[in-house]
């Protein structure tokens, strides 16, 4: 039976894997903003298709494995079902113990709690509807999940013609990444805005020079 310090471990693990996609995420579409400006770049090149195809295995790979509900696995479905077992962690009273434990004032605890109860969280975390928000977004999974499973895990003899879109994977990340936001909010007392990286650098400026010299 999964413990309460499990329940933190794979909330840490999914966050951690959540920012990795966001990061790649937040890659390919700058590169897709440059190579769109720029009309040197031709389109049907090798190269650029495989950017593209690398970006595309690696973000529905991750996703798979945030999704996976396989037993023994490290995935928001088992995170759901380790929470259940420890459902004194869901109750309003748990909330208000650990938020104030440090001397946090009960006010502030009340004020943090009523943005979880305004979206249906009212007596505490309720996991129910965090799975059904998972499950609201099933029809693009299953595109991209048969993608997965037919033409990138493993190769079947007839894959589906019903190919996912760029948009399947977009809405698959975000919903996920909410759900996951929600749970950090209510365990982890910590608002996330976005799983998106901020950088210190201009990490664009390995675009603005020769990447091969004398040719």
């Amino acid at each position: 039976m999964p413990t309460e310090t499990d329940c933190f471990e794979m909330i840490k693990r999914i966050e951690d894997s959540l920012s990795v996609l966001h990061t790649s995420r937040v890659f390919y579409r700058e590169y897709l903003e440059i190579l769109n400006a720029n009309p040197r770049l031709k389109t049907g090149n090798h190269f650029l298709t495989w950017i593209a195809d690398n970006y595309l295995y690696s973000a529905t790979m991750s996703l798979r494995r945030i999704l996976d509900t396989r037993q023994g696995t490290i995935s928001i479905y088992k995170l759901f079902d380790a929470l259940q077992a420890n459902n004194h962690l869901l109750t309003k009273t748990s909330y208000m113990t650990r938020f104030t434990a440090d001397g946090t004032g009960r006010d502030l605890a009340e004020i943090c709690f009523s943005k979880l109860a305004d979206i249906g969280h009212n007596n505490g975390l309720n996991i129910q509807i965090l799975r059904d928000q998972i499950g609201s977004f099933s029809s693009n999974w299953e595109r991209l999940k048969n993608y997965i499973n037919e033409r990138i895990a493993h190769e079947a003899r007839s894959p589906s013609e019903e190919l996912p879109t760029i948009s399947d994977l977009d809405i698959c990340i975000d919903k996920t990444a909410e759900v996951m936001k929600i749970i950090i909010a209510y365990l982890k007392f910590e608002s996330i805005q976005s799983f998106e990286p901020v950088f210190q650098y201009r990490w664009r400026d390995v675009f603005l020079f020769p990447w091969i010299d004398n040719m």
